[in-house]
């Protein structure tokens, strides 16, 4: 692990692409706790495996914010059924 952030350091002075390579060497760790290291217990996602995904869901927030893509009422709902059935908590039925 040591050899590879120096050939990174060697590699790039840009500090994203330094943190991006500690990332992938080390782990997010635990954001809200006290472990500094290893992957957190997300229950939606993998920083580090699903981060395409991320970029992507970021994005088609950022367009909802900004009213470029409409979301319906119905939407609305299944993307809340979806996240509380996501985060193992009882969700509302949705009108199956």
């Amino acid at each position: 692990m040591a050899r590879e952030r120096m050939r990174t350091l060697c590699h790039t002075n840009d500090g994203f692409e330094i943190a991006e390579a500690d990332l992938e060497l080390r782990g997010p760790g635990d954001f809200f706790g006290t472990r500094q290291h290893g992957l957190p217990e997300f229950r939606l996602a993998n920083l580090y495996l699903d981060k395409e995904l991320l970029v992507l869901s970021r994005q088609a927030v950022d367009m909802v914010l900004a009213e470029l893509l409409e979301v319906t009422d119905r939407e609305w709902e299944w993307l809340q059924f979806g996240m509380e059935l996501s985060l193992g908590v009882a969700p509302e039925d949705p009108g199956l």
